[in-house]
């Protein structure tokens, strides 16, 4: 109710819940077993009992273990030579890309339609800028936040600058573009970044916080590549006016490998997707989708996200249980364009009611004036 009728209180106050949980059940982190579930076995116990003991504990640890104590980032950190290499390509993806694309207006029209919409564009992009170069830097000259570096001013400028870059992120994510999984990962995303940080001083070590928010906003670059480069393959399968073009499958396809790189990439990740998907269902039900169907769309995230995470073990089978909500939630549901006047463009009007092209286009599509009851 909060996130909908005062964004801006309700996203500080969801973050502020994350970081309650982690000072108040803390001590679990440490913990050899679980204190919410019963432990599998002991005596008189039938198998079936033994059975969902045992799962709802896996249930448990992998929500504990993610959402509170982030135990999946130890040791995490990346080569010497692929820091060099990321932090090169990202200050020209940057200057090349980012800087003039928004100069130039090359974003969803909708953000720059939206004031609101834009000055958050405009702070998260600067946001994204300064702590992904800066964490980049800091891991190319010192490896990571070590030595007079993890308490000096720059530590706490750079976590500055990233909080709000991951405030901005819940902020805007109404108002994405492409399909609807993409909110998940984006969600999953800023809340990795911050349970690594407020667990800097528990296990995490100080080059992998510096890396960890260095790689995930590295991201941005891999979507343009990836979308690039099935852009131009579509452009010489079926031409500018190919179906994929005009149904922008490129931008959904370019984030989506960009998300499951980061997947691979960062350890953990992938139980955090399946942590927020049912919360991200029902903050972010997509706003072209029949309203009647959210709780059973919202039923159906629990479901699945919960027998993922007491049933997977190996990240692999993760990684598919991923590409599989890709696509269910995906390409075969309404999303919003980053150009809806060229996505409709020849769609027949029984396709494309009033309300999608209004709301595709305009305002309504916004987390500052979408209401709680909507």
């Amino acid at each position: 109710l909060l996130f909908f009728q005062w964004p801006y209180l309700g996203v500080v106050l969801f973050f502020v819940s994350i970081l309650l949980m982690n000072i108040f059940l803390g001590d679990l982190c440490d913990a050899g077993g679980s204190e919410f579930t019963p432990t599998a076995g002991g005596s008189g116990t039938s198998i079936s009992h033994n059975i969902l003991a045992e799962a709802l504990s896996i249930l448990q640890l992998n929500i504990q273990d993610t959402l509170i104590c982030g135990t999946h980032t130890r040791g995490f950190s990346l080569g010497t030579t692929e820091r060099k290499v990321m932090f090169l390509l990202a200050a020209i993806g940057v200057v090349g890309s980012v800087i003039p694309g928004y100069i130039q207006k090359k974003v969803a029209q909708r953000h720059v339609s939206q004031r609101t919409a834009n000055r958050v564009l405009l702070f998260h992009i600067v946001a994204g800028i300064v702590s992904m170069l800066g964490n980049g830097l800091i891991g190319i000259l010192y490896g990571g936040f070590s030595g007079h570096v993890q308490s000096s001013a720059l530590f706490w400028f750079l976590a500055g600058t990233d909080l709000f870059h991951q405030l901005s992120i819940l902020l805007l994510i109404k108002n994405h573009d492409g399909i609807y999984a993409l909110r998940v990962a984006n969600l999953a995303t800023a809340l990795y970044k911050f349970v690594t940080l407020v667990n800097h001083s528990r296990h995490v070590e100080w080059s992998t916080l510096s890396d960890v928010w260095f790689t995930a906003s590295f991201g941005f670059l891999g979507t343009r590549l990836a979308a690039v480069g099935y852009m131009v393959a579509t452009y010489f399968t079926n031409g500018k006016n190919g179906e994929g073009l005009q149904n922008e499958d490129w931008y959904s396809i370019g984030l989506a490998v960009a998300q499951l790189w980061f997947t691979m990439r960062a350890p953990g990740f992938e139980r955090m997707f399946f942590c927020v998907a049912p919360l991200s269902a029902y903050l972010f039900y997509h706003e072209l989708w029949d309203k009647s169907e959210k709780m059973q769309f919202v039923a159906w995230n629990v479901i699945y996200s919960g027998v993922c995470l007491m049933c997977l073990n190996a990240p692999s089978a993760f990684y598919i249980a991923i590409v599989v909500y890709y696509y269910v939630a995906g390409f075969n549901k309404k999303r919003f364009y980053r150009w809806p006047k060229n996505a409709f463009k020849g769609a027949k009007k029984e396709e494309v009611s009033k309300i999608d092209r209004r709301r595709s286009m305009s305002r309504m599509n916004s987390t500052w004036t979408t209401s709680f009851k909507s």
